[in-house]
């Protein structure tokens, strides 16, 4: 019997998001699991941190070490690093039939061992609708915007992965293209999927921005909902983070080794670059009053 597969990627800031995700899964998901750890540059302090977890689980954990020259050309975009794109190559290093990809920065409230159950026969992956999407499609080049998914929580179809050679072609892409990506590889797998993958209900991947519109409603989903996203830049850990879930999260943090410095850290990261956005926005204000003072007088004269 072939144990279900969850694969993270983490590089050395996510380490404790990592491990507040393993701790969140194990509280709902008391069965055996194996749990792949794609990354690059961590200390086998590191590593050893994320075992125990494991351990302590019950989860059976297999790091992965992953040379980054085999992302050469592909471009980082802001908090998104490098190792956004390693999920790419998830097909080349595991051998089974399928997989549970997951974002670092989620929090799993609920028994998800239905997902295993799936049938991907035909299809890729099954994954959950982005909540919003900035970019006209012709951007990414696909043909029907609405159908465009968001990457933290991603059920892969291995086999299907392999027989058409989507690694190559989705990392390809996202070398030759990489100008049209917003979202680094995320645009790149949704430009080559295009739309035809198995749509998750959103209480797979209730993402930060679900909240943004009808905010009562969906306080409510958040509630039933079985895994929460914290996406985008602006995480539990921040400065002044208003999501209904921080506390919450916080309080499992707690239980995470050097809890206080690494939220001092983040809180005062968070708060500089805060003061940085209103001051470049005031310059930028500044600077366009004057380029239209200017343009007056130079009509005027």
């Amino acid at each position: 019997m072939e144990y279900p597969n969850i694969v993270f990627v983490v590089n050395k800031n996510y380490i404790s998001y990592l491990m507040v995700a393993l701790r969140s899964l194990g509280k709902y998901n008391n069965y055996s699991i194996n749990i792949y750890l794609l990354y690059s540059n961590l200390t086998l302090k590191s590593l050893n941190k994320i075992k125990q977890i494991s351990d302590d689980l019950n989860y059976n954990f297999k790091p992965i070490k992953i040379n980054k020259d085999l992302f050469d050309g592909a471009k980082e975009m802001g908090h998104l690093k490098l190792e956004a794109y390693y999920r790419i190559i998830i097909p080349n290093l595991i051998k089974s039939k399928s997989v549970l990809y997951l974002d670092c920065d989620i929090f799993i409230k609920a028994d998800i061992r239905e997902l295993f159950k799936i049938d991907l026969t035909g299809y890729a992956l099954a994954a959950v609708k982005d909540a919003i999407i900035y970019e006209p499609k012709e951007r990414y080049k696909i043909k029907d915007k609405s159908t465009y998914f968001n990457t933290g929580v991603l059920l892969m179809n291995l086999d299907f992965w392999r027989n058409n050679y989507l690694s190559k072609i989705i990392l390809d892409f996202s070398i030759v293209n990489h100008d049209l990506l917003i979202y680094a590889d995320q645009c790149a797998i949704n430009s080559i999927i295009d739309g035809d993958y198995i749509k998750l209900d959103r209480c797979y991947n209730f993402q930060t921005l679900h909240l943004t519109n009808n905010y009562d409603k969906n306080l409510n989903e958040i509630e039933k909902s079985k895994i929460i996203h914290f996406t985008g830049s602006y995480k539990p850990t921040h400065y002044l983070n208003k999501h209904p879930f921080t506390e919450i999260y916080l309080d499992e943090l707690k239980f995470i080794p050097g809890y206080n410095i690494f939220i001092l850290k983040n809180k005062i990261s968070n708060f500089v670059s805060i003061i940085i956005e209103l001051i470049k926005k005031y310059l930028i204000k500044k600077i366009k009053l004057i380029i239209k003072i200017f343009s007056i007088i130079d009509v005027m004269v």
